[in-house]
């Protein structure tokens, strides 16, 4: 270390506490924003993919067949 020391803060008592609390809830908050993020995210694309696949059935129970066809169904 060449003679250098780092400079360490200790923390006691109440204000210990303090950090503490506040760390553990900051990460409490982020851990929650990135789950319900990432569950909105999910809820979006199952969505996009529910009225795409709902889209493609209502375009083949609708589609035209040329003369002479019939639809069995």
């Amino acid at each position: 270390m060449n003679g250098h020391y780092r400079r360490s803060i200790n923390l006691q008592g109440p204000l210990a506490w303090v950090v503490m609390v506040l760390a553990a809830l900051l990460g409490l908050v982020l851990t929650v924003w990135v789950l319900v993020t990432a569950f909105v995210y999910i809820a979006i694309l199952a969505l996009a993919g529910w009225l795409y696949y709902t889209w493609l059935r209502f375009k083949m129970r609708h589609r035209r067949l040329p003369g002479g066809w019939r639809k069995i169904d």
